[in-house]
Order: C-alpha cells, then sequence, then structure tokens
C-alpha cells in the first residue's frame, strides 16, 4: 500500500509526501512504522487529518521507541482499548454527540491503571454524577479519586460505598428537616 492510496481521493502534496520521507531520515521510522502511523492517524482523525498532526505523532513514537511493525500495533492495539473504554464512559454519563479527548482518555487510564478500577466499577460510579446537572469525567474523576482515597476498588465495595452514602445523605436531609 502506499501512502497515497491511505487518503483515497485526496490528493497528497510534494512536501507532504517530503514530510513522510523526513520521519524515516530524521526519527530512523521505518516505513512500515509510518504507514501503520498514518493508518492510525487517518482512524482518529479521518482522511482531512494535517501532516503537522502526523509529525507531532511521529515524533511521539520515535520518543517512545515505537521503531517496530510489532510495537506499533501494540501501541495501537492498547490506544483503542483505551479510547474505547473512555467513549463507553461517556456514553454512559449521556455525552454522545462527541468523541473523548486526550484529557479524558487519560482520566480513564489513570482510573484503570492506577487505581485499578474495572469498566464496569467505573460505569457503575457514573450514577454518582447524577446529582449535577451536566454530568462529566472530570466529576466522575473526583467520584473516583474520593472512592480510590478510602480504599474503595472493587465493584462489590463501591455498590456498598454507594448505598452507604445515600443512606447518610437521607438521614442528613431528615435531620435538617426536623430542625427546620
Amino acid at each position: 500500500t502506499s501512502l497515497q492510496a491511505l487518503f483515497n481521493s485526496r490528493m497528497l502534496k510534494k512536501w507532504e509526501f517530503e514530510a513522510a520521507y523526513e520521519w524515516m531520515d530524521m526519527l530512523k521510522l521505518p516505513e512500515e512504522v509510518i504507514m501503520l502511523m498514518v493508518q492510525y492517524c487517518i482512524d482518529v482523525k479521518n482522511t482531512d487529518v494535517s501532516f503537522k498532526y502526523m509529525a507531532k505523532v511521529a515524533i511521539d513514537w520515535a520518543e517512545s521507541n515505537i521503531l517496530s511493525v510489532e510495537a506499533a500495533e501494540e501501541y495501537i492495539s492498547e490506544y483503542q482499548a483505551r479510547y474505547s473504554g473512555a467513549a463507553r464512559v461517556l456514553g454512559h454519563l449521556g455525552i454522545k454527540n462527541r468523541t473523548p479527548n486526550k484529557e479524558e482518555v487519560n482520566l480513564y487510564d489513570k482510573w484503570v491503571k492506577e487505581y485499578g478500577y474495572t469498566i464496569d466499577t467505573i460505569l457503575y460510579a457514573c450514577r454518582e454524577t447524577t446529582c449535577i446537572t451536566n454530568p462529566n469525567m472530570r466529576y466522575l474523576d473526583k467520584v473516583l479519586t474520593n472512592m480510590h482515597s478510602v480504599g474503595v476498588v472493587e465493584k462489590k465495595r463501591v455498590t456498598e460505598y454507594i448505598k452507604l452514602k445515600d443512606a447518610h445523605g437521607l438521614r442528613v436531609k431528615a435531620i435538617l428537616g426536623e430542625l427546620g
């Protein structure tokens, strides 16, 4: 497959081909890795993707030592899993009109990798965002960070924690109601 073939009907300019050759020459990325990287960028941004964006990705891949087809495929697979998880969380929060941005994917990473939450637990914790007008991942991050700080990680414990918190809130409301 040629570089031009990846872009379907979009005709690449001379300087765009030169940029791709520069990634091989300056960054020492093999041609096969560049082709995978370009396809990855097209998958993320579509064929309108700018070569300026792809140059940043190429630098990132070179600095991350993604220099083989295997390393590139592994990176793409991991990214797709992270992206997919973040997209599921957005959908659960009622945000269905856009894809996750980099900050949201990074939050998802933090919850899974640092905190040890499963996707099911994260989706269950989304119910804690219903108390705000526009549920979002930043608010969910506060919820999950609070739970993590008190050692609540497994779904069973998250369920218990939320039930206990809700019961406590009802008791406080009842007391405040009696006080007038």
